[in-house]
């Protein structure tokens, strides 16, 4: 019941990691919150929990304050190892290396995960991401690379996107990795009817040997957020939907102001309820309830970053949460981290994995890494007129659209936006030499 108000889930972009996701290859645990200059890593043995120097990291970024390398190796750090370890770890030195490159708009390009093992070699890891010229995730690509041999991966796909002469989305067909065929076939197909300019119709299609069939048809659509040139951003409100054996379901979903799911009502086609969900955002905490039987609670650390979670059922507990982050900050710099997971048989939490960060004036604090108070604009999505609480930080204002054009705006609380829809970035210059970069939705 997850994710609902995308308009379906087989064509959501993957991870984009200017928004704070990370990618698939690259470490899942170690945060960066504050632009830490290296970390310590430390392994806990799961039944004695003796602890063990296992990794240390080193972190360099880029001008704006993004990651650009990553270096991950335990060299020198294994003739220390306890005894207890010897048996379930490899004691051949490992390092890791991970690049990060961005487009023009802030995303992720390309990232490069390079693993080089003594007596072992090297073994090398891609991932590519493309966008069309108005957003859209046209491909996203996962690599083994082996000397002069490239071999694409899965879960790799891409998608074909074909427009009108006024580059509204027609069809969107969606290849994806075939074990069999090793490499990206067609599986699927969406088309996007129009009625008066404005889509009226959504047709999912699955492809196989035997050809095309009807997966869904949604049509009476309407809309919280409408984009025909980048339809990934589409939000509906409601919609009928019509399955492959001729079923029909009514939708009805709300958001918050920043776009946020809220609810989602699914009805049969003589309106009675077959299923609701609730969310509900607090401070440090999501809760996804469903049909008042079913809730999940999702909670985070000041820096967004999930500790725990947990699943009820008529509010009694499924299970006890698989790991709990606990992140220790300090003036906006993360200091320690301790992952821990959960042991079923002694019912206490078992020390996994730790963190200790070092900082240095230079990379801990880019030139362009901002000290300045986030800024923030409203409303957004907005019609073309936004507003700014306060410009006595900011130098510089530019607007910068989808194809990358950049125009200048004049430094207002109030700004008139004269572009057509669509999405764009609101580059600020700031006084103290930062950048800050805000997403905006002119519908």
């Amino acid at each position: 019941m997850k994710h609902l108000h995308w308009i379906f889930a087989l064509f959501i972009p993957s991870v984009c990691f200017a928004q704070g996701e990370l990618p698939f290859y690259y470490e899942q645990n170690l945060p960066l919150y504050g632009h830490p200059s290296g970390a310590e890593e430390f392994y806990y043995e799961y039944h004695t929990q003796a602890k063990a120097h296992y990794y240390s990291h080193h972190m360099a970024y880029d001008p704006q304050g993004r990651i650009k390398t990553h270096v991950k190796t335990n060299v020198g750090l294994l003739d220390s190892i306890p005894l207890t370890f010897q048996d379930i770890i490899d004691l051949r030195p490992i390092t890791i290396t991970n690049s990060f490159d961005y487009d023009l708009q802030d995303r992720l390009a390309h990232f490069v995960r390079q693993r080089y093992q003594e007596e072992v070699g090297t073994f090398q890891q891609d991932e590519i991401w493309k966008y069309d010229d108005f957003g859209m995730l046209a491909q996203h690509l996962f690599l083994e690379v082996n000397g002069t041999d490239t071999l694409v991966k899965n879960p790799s796909m891409k998608r074909v996107i074909y427009r009108d002469a006024f580059q509204k989305v027609l069809k969107i067909e969606k290849y994806a990795y075939s074990f069999t065929d090793k490499g990206l076939v067609l599986t699927e197909s969406a088309s996007f009817g129009y009625a008066g300019g404005v889509i009226d119709t959504i047709s999912i299609f699955q492809i196989s040997n035997e050809g095309q069939s009807l997966k869904e048809k949604r049509y009476g659509l309407a809309f919280y957020l409408y984009n025909d040139r980048n339809t990934d951003s589409l939000l509906l409100v409601s919609y009928t939907s019509k399955d492959a054996a001729g079923g029909l379901t009514q939708h009805g979903m709300a958001y918050d102001n920043s776009g946020r799911i809220l609810h989602h009502q699914i009805n049969d086609s003589t309106g009675a309820n077959i299923t609701q969900t609730n969310w509900k955002y607090d401070t440090l905490k999501i809760t996804e309830s469903t049909d008042g039987h079913y809730r999940l609670e999702v909670y985070t650390d000041e820096t967004g970053y999930e500790r725990y979670r947990e699943e009820f059922e008529n509010d009694h507990s499924l299970a006890v949460p698989a790991d709990l982050n606990t992140r220790t900050l300090k003036n906006g710099r993360i200091e320690h981290a301790l992952l821990e997971i959960w042991d079923p048989v002694t019912l206490f939490y078992r020390k996994d994995t730790e963190y200790f960060y070092s900082y240095d004036d230079v990379t801990a604090l880019p030139p362009t890494y901002s000290s300045t108070k986030r800024i923030q604009v409203y409303p957004n999505p907005s019609t073309g007129t936004i507003h700014l609480p306060d410009i006595s930080d900011i130098e510089r204002l530019e607007l910068v659209s989808a194809e990358g054009r950049t125009e200048a705006l004049p430094l207002a609380l109030t700004l008139e936006l004269d572009v057509p829809k669509g999405i764009y970035l609101l580059r600020m210059a700031m006084k103290d030499q930062s950048i800050q970069v805000k997403k905006l939705i002119v519908e």
